[in-house]
């Protein structure tokens, strides 16, 4: 279920492609795009093989291969994150928190951003997404807080409070990209920011 992440060269690679298509027009007509809101705060990109959708593989998965595939995705996305904080010296100037996660201790982000952020899920395939295919759904629980449930620790990045619409817009959709070039972007943005 969990496939390799990306390499630092794919990601690069990958978020240039993904910066080309979206420069460009729609290669559909119906394709609905949606401007980021606030300042880009993450970016994150994912091969395919880690942002399945419902109908390919999560519905008829164990618990075991949902938790594996989710520790996959978490592990990639905790790497990206760190990687884009990193300066010139390559040392994380930001001090981050960090939380249990089974076999070491994960980085997690300073503090949820306030008011209601936005995050941009764009899917790049040669086929188009059912649009209720939940393919971000494990990437966007990826971003929330580390919480406690009956005694369980799931491990997240900290970077949102919670998924409700409420506190935070989600805007996902579906842009063409040539056979086995595919990958999905996560953007993180501030969106409207609390009084």
């Amino acid at each position: 279920m969990a496939s390799r992440p990306f390499t630092r060269e794919e990601v690069s690679a990958f978020l240039a492609q993904a910066d080309a298509i979206l420069a460009a027009p729609p290669a559909r007509p119906w394709i609905e795009r949606h401007p980021g809101r606030g300042r880009l705060v993450l970016r994150f990109a994912l091969p395919l093989a880690m942002v399945q959708t419902e109908d390919c593989g999560r519905r008829r998965a164990q618990a075991w291969q949902l938790t594996r595939a989710r520790s996959a995705v978490l592990a990639t996305m905790a790497s990206q994150m760190c990687d884009q904080l990193r300066g010139p010296d390559g040392r994380i100037a930001t001090q981050l928190r960090s939380c249990p996660n089974g076999r070491g201790v994960l980085p997690v982000w300073p503090a949820p951003l306030t008011g209601r952020p936005q995050v941009r899920c764009v899917r790049f395939s040669a086929v188009a997404p059912d649009h209720s295919s939940g393919w971000q759904k494990t990437a966007l629980d990826c971003l929330l807080q580390p919480r406690t449930h009956a005694g369980r620790r799931t491990a997240a990045l900290g970077v949102l409070a919670d998924d409700r619409p409420s506190l935070l817009e989600v805007r996902d959709w579906w842009e063409a990209a040539p056979r086995g070039q595919g990958g999905a972007l996560l953007e993180v943005w501030s969106g409207e920011e609390a009084p």
